[in-house]
This record gives structure tokens, sequence and C-alpha cells, in this order.
């Protein structure tokens, strides 16, 4: 039996996710990543808007276009 591509999304979800009623600490390696920011808000461990925020402010201290295009995309996705 196979799973869906959701719901292998889902369960990784609640298998990574916070402890309930911890915050997320962004600053932790293991969210350096944009796209590791993404993935906590699908997974729902934040939400979007948190998510977001946390990017944007990443866009703000970005030092060169990449890490500039790799931020707006990861937002970009978040939007959708």
């Amino acid at each position: 039996m196979q799973f869906t591509r959701p719901v292998v999304d889902a369960i990784v979800g609640l298998a990574c996710a916070p402890v309930q009623g911890v915050q997320i600490d962004f600053t932790d390696p293991m969210y350096n990543a944009a796209s590791a920011v993404v993935k906590a808000a699908v997974y729902g461990h934040c939400s979007f808007a948190e998510a977001s925020a946390i990017l944007a402010e990443r866009l703000d201290a970005a030092a060169n276009i990449e890490a500039i295009e790799k931020i707006r995309g990861a937002m970009d996705s978040l939007k959708t």
C-alpha cells in the first residue's frame, strides 16, 4: 500500500511538530534555509503570517542577489 503525497506530508508534519505550546525558534540552524521556514508553515508548525514575517526580516538582511531570489521564491510559495 502506498500513501498519497498529501498523506505523507501530513504524517511528516505531525512527526516533526514542536511540542504543543512551544514556539519555533527560527534562529535555530535547522531553519537557516528559506525552504525550512516554508515547510514549517505548510506543516502547521507556525502560521503563514509568521513565516512571511520571518522571511521578510531575512530579505531585509540579505547580502546578495542569490539570497534575495531564494527568499523571494519562498515568499511567493507561501502566497499560493
